[in-house]
């Protein structure tokens, strides 16, 4: 959260000159309003700094001092209380503690006072409410109930429900796939509603036939739909001629993957794409195989409960038509909090979602005189935690 805080200077220094003559109170002492300002200054400078605990704590007494000569629904106080909320550091959130939940609610409770609960303005907020809420206690060593999680991604998805609302009802005043992007993390369950969203929107943005809006169609059935669905999907797109070169291959790929390619053909096309001058410029000057798709490894509820995180080191070849062969464990660590060192047992609590993770990947393979050739020796560490895979 803290690289965002530098969204809001530029409006903050407006709302706090420096000069003597800012008007706060006939109640309020000089004292008060002069270190307001000095914890202000501070603040920035920790910010520019990248001192990230420091920033937090000074963006919190400087929320605190706000309150007290501005009161509680001014809009300065709620500007101080988003760049408390952006300040926030991600680590402190991941604590048992309802602190990071508690002020991201009333960031949303006082942007809804000042701009209204179907604003644009009210995203933001209700964004950082969701991380906080999928983010709370996730490295407690105590053993999470089941209960909490359910009520945890209950509050998740009617938060992501009223987002992807307001999503639809403000496209041209946000940056809808930055929105997407950071809700997909969290909401798991909306998973599918989160991409119906997306490829609503590359169609009204773009068309029906933009490049653009048949990746998100791919993507969509790639995630979403059961295999005879996405089989059909997939043949209909591959007959498009205005796929881009990408979207191509992955969708040759998962034809031939489903085994819907009894006489070949897919393979065939597939090996005339990764021979053409297309694919010769795409790769030009490519040091390796270019992955395509890395799809997240699954946790299981057991593990969340547990409070375990973790890597696995993945080490594996890419044959010439993108695909992964031979994944094997290289080193794993398993632990409790970030901070912990590796446990001696179970190291291999996490091999096997990480070598099916990383046998789902697909690639571009690399070229050897204009060429695909099989790539040895590729490695990957798969990581195991809520903030890559989510609740």
């Amino acid at each position: 959260m803290f690289i965002h805080v530098a969204l809001f200077f530029v409006g903050l220094l407006v709302l706090f000159p420096s000069s003597a003559d800012q008007p706060v109170s006939t109640l309020e002492s000089d004292s008060l309003r002069q270190t307001f300002r000095a914890t202000y200054q501070n603040y920035l400078r920790a910010v520019d700094a990248k001192e990230v605990s420091e920033a937090h704590q000074l963006s919190i007494q400087a929320l605190n001092l706000g309150e007290s000569i501005y009161g509680e629904d001014d809009p300065k106080t709620a500007a101080l209380t988003m760049n408390a909320a952006l300040s926030y550091p991600a680590f402190y959130l991941q604590q048992d503690s309802d602190q990071g939940v508690n002020l991201m609610q009333t960031l949303v409770n006082r942007y809804e006072t000042l701009y209204g609960r179907r604003s644009a303005e009210i995203i933001e907020p209700l964004l950082l409410l969701t991380e906080a809420v999928a983010s709370r206690g996730y490295y407690n060593r105590t053993k999470v109930r089941r209960n909490d999680l359910k009520k945890r991604r209950e509050r998740i998805n009617r938060l992501t429900d009223e987002i992807l609302t307001l999503i639809n009802q403000h496209t041209e005043a946000i940056d809808d796939n930055e929105v997407l992007r950071r809700l997909s993390r969290f909401s798991e369950t909306n998973a599918k509603s989160i991409s119906q969203a997306r490829l609503r929107l590359q169609r009204k943005r773009y068309g029906d036939l933009h490049p653009t809006t048949l990746r998100a169609r791919y993507i969509f059935a790639n995630q979403h739909l059961s295999k005879k669905d996405k089989i059909r999907e997939y043949e209909a797109l591959a007959e498009l001629s205005t796929l881009d070169f990408e979207t191509h291959i992955s969708i040759l790929q998962g034809l031939i993957i489903f085994q819907s390619d009894a006489n070949g053909q897919r393979l065939m096309q597939l090996q005339s794409l990764l021979s053409s001058e297309t694919a010769r410029s795409f790769t030009h000057g490519q040091s390796g195989p270019i992955l395509l798709e890395s799809p997240q490894p699954e946790i299981t509820p057991r593990q969340l409960s547990k409070g375990l995180k973790g890597w696995v080191s993945v080490g594996y070849a890419v044959n010439e038509q993108g695909f992964v062969e031979s994944p094997q464990v290289l080193d794993a660590c398993v632990s409790r909090k970030p901070i912990a060192e590796c446990q001696e047992s179970p190291k291999t609590t996490f091999n096997r979602q990480a070598l099916q993770a990383v046998l789902k990947r697909r690639y571009i393979p690399l070229f050897d005189d204009g060429e695909p050739v099989t790539s040895l020796g590729m490695t990957a560490t798969i990581t195991f935690d809520v903030i890559a895979v989510g609740w």
